[in-house]
């Protein structure tokens, strides 16, 4: 099996810490660090004091690229750091047998790093002493993002993966430097077996998905033994290319949206073999409704229709439940799991839409943006005073996908982070600076509280008379997640008699909501669900869901599973 590792050269270095616990949770088989004496190149990268502070984050395998004109210099405090393989610089270092040994005798596997202008004969003598070989695929590259790769590297790795077979070593092949998934694909067909990807893979929202798409077109591409693929790598093209041999699959779109913003993935579901039963409704189907559809069906588009126990019985050949979406509560996961179908959704498609919404709706709460554009086209000019945000509390309930983009931006604003989260992402609060609190705290202490929570039995009516009443009376409440974590009674009155200083919603118990009396108050903002509706986030979702679909039909895992 191909392994894949991060070279976190590549990312986020104000958020090391996440960054790593985010590519491990995506799969990545290991960690590539670039550790710099200045001397090739302009660059520091990772002194081996910070491979220390990241080495009880993960179990993951650390493996350096040495870049240094003494390397022997820096074995000890690599090896203090716990660092599991280092490659040493063919071209530049100095009595290289003696530097091998020195390596192993840290207790450290070694490796030789080959430039793209570094002759393979020095490979030849070496190959019994080392456990790994890296060829660049680049001249100078090392330390600057965005050099391209040069094909001239497929033909050194098909090489050397001779050298290796012939001699009967045990020796792992990486080739490293600008690659992008067609090159990914080529120099594995050539015979290498790892690949430290940069630029593709940390630019990629979703990283589970790419590197499980790459995985695939690897087998294929080695299957094929060195022809390249070619072309872009947009999801809408791998959609496509990862559609197998035309089956005859069955499958009912209830969500009314999908497909309208990114008809794309229609066609690719087509090619992959998808017929669409009829569905006639420019609305949710109710539970009986979507009875008299499901029957023939062998995967489930699934938006906010009832998906109840009876709704599963009545679908002998379900297979897949996908839904256009994030929140799962209108499916029967119990029911879903005794007939053995997998339930996913689009797990971050729409985290960035919804976060922007949050803080829309915060902003818009704290400097009565509302009231300001009525007052306004109401021909008044009456200023409106509210507070700034810098110094002020915020407090996120629920920090999983959207609640940590919630953060991200609210502390650009300047703003002091609480959360709450029966199970809390300990790593991210610490790299963003969020205290993580019970709610009772965090409630009594913020300035402004944003829920982020799925609808659980437990998360179901979360604020209540008694939480509100926990709030300052100059505190904002702001709901983006369902609107069954609010007892909207109970927010009602807290609005009317001043418990806080104002509430938006995105979301309802009831959608719309039709004549409830937190319609008619002012300094209550109410919005029709619209949080994940951008042309990004819809495009995002629809890929996903047909993907999600595809991927259980065709036997594998699909990307964001819940059941």
């Amino acid at each position: 099996m191909i392994r894949i590792g991060s070279a976190l050269f590549n990312a986020d270095h104000t958020r090391l810490g996440d960054e790593l616990k985010r590519t491990e949770a995506a799969g990545v088989d290991f960690f590539h660090l670039d550790v710099f004496d200045g001397y090739f190149v302009p660059d520091q990268a990772f002194p081996a004091r910070t491979i220390h502070w990241l080495r009880p984050l993960t179990k993951l395998p650390f493996e350096v690229h040495l870049a240094a004109n003494d390397p022997m210099r820096f074995l000890g405090p690599l090896a203090d750091a716990g660092v599991d393989l280092v490659y040493l610089p063919a071209e530049s270092t100095p009595l290289l047998y003696e530097t091998i040994y020195a390596v192993r005798e840290r207790g450290i596997k070694a490796g030789l790093c080959l430039a793209l202008g570094t002759p393979l004969a020095l490979l030849s003598a070496t190959l019994p002493m080392i456990d790994s070989v890296l060829l660049l695929g680049r001249v100078t590259g090392e330390g600057q993002r965005g050099r391209d790769f040069n094909r001239l590297v497929v033909d050194r790795v098909r090489e050397v993966r001779r050298m290796i077979d012939e001699g009967g070593h045990d020796v792992d092949l990486q080739a490293a430097g600008g690659l992008e998934t067609a090159n990914c694909v080529e120099v594995c067909a050539a015979g290498a077996t790892s690949l430290p990807l940069g630029g593709a893979l940390h630019r990629e929202r979703d990283m589970a998905a790419y590197i499980s798409f790459l995985r695939s077109e690897i087998a294929k591409g080695r299957g094929r033994r060195g022809e390249g693929e070619t072309g872009g790598r947009s999801a809408l093209a791998e959609l496509k290319r990862m559609a197998t041999e035309p089956a005859s699959y069955r499958v009912l779109v209830a969500s009314r949206s999908f497909g309208k913003n990114c008809p794309e993935v229609l066609d690719a579901m087509r090619e992959f073999g998808c017929e669409f039963l009829p569905n006639d409704l420019d609305r949710a189907p109710t539970e009986v409704e979507l009875i008299e559809r499901i029957g023939e069906a062998d995967a489930l588009i699934s938006g906010t229709e009832p998906v109840t126990a009876r709704v599963i019985a009545a679908a002998p050949n379900l297979k897949v439940i996908s839904k256009h979406g994030v929140g799962y509560e209108n499916i029967d996961l119990d029911a879903a799991k005794a007939g053995g179908i997998p339930v996913c959704v689009a797990g971050g498609a729409i985290a960035d839409s919804v976060a922007d919404m949050a803080m829309a709706l915060i902003l818009s709460l704290a400097r009565q943006v509302p009231q300001g554009h009525a007052s306004t086209k109401a021909g008044e000019w009456k200023r409106f005073v509210g507070p700034e945000l810098r110094g002020k509390t915020f407090g996120v309930v629920g920090l999983g996908q959207i609640g940590r983009e919630v953060c991200k931006r609210a502390k650009g604003f300047g703003l002091h982070l609480l959360a709450s989260d029966p199970y809390p992402d300990h790593s991210f609060a610490s790299s963003w600076g969020v205290e993580v609190v019970h709610l009772e705290d965090l409630l009594q202490r913020s300035d402004f509280v944003s829920l982020h929570s799925p609808v659980t039995p437990e998360t179901r009516g979360l604020m209540g008379l008694a939480q509100l009443r926990r709030m300052k009376p100059t505190a904002y409440l702001v709901n983006t997640a369902r609107g069954e974590l609010v007892d909207e009674d109970a927010l009602y009155q807290a609005l009317t008699e001043r418990w806080i200083a104002g509430a938006a919603s995105d979301v309802f118990v009831q959608e719309p909501p039709k004549n409830h009396p937190l319609l008619t108050l002012d300094h209550f903002i109410a919005m029709p669900h619209s949080g994940g509706q951008t042309p990004e986030g819809l495009r995002r979702m629809g890929e996903i869901t047909a993907e999600n679909a595809m991927r259980v039909l065709r036997g594998e895992e699909p990307l964001f599973r819940v059941a």
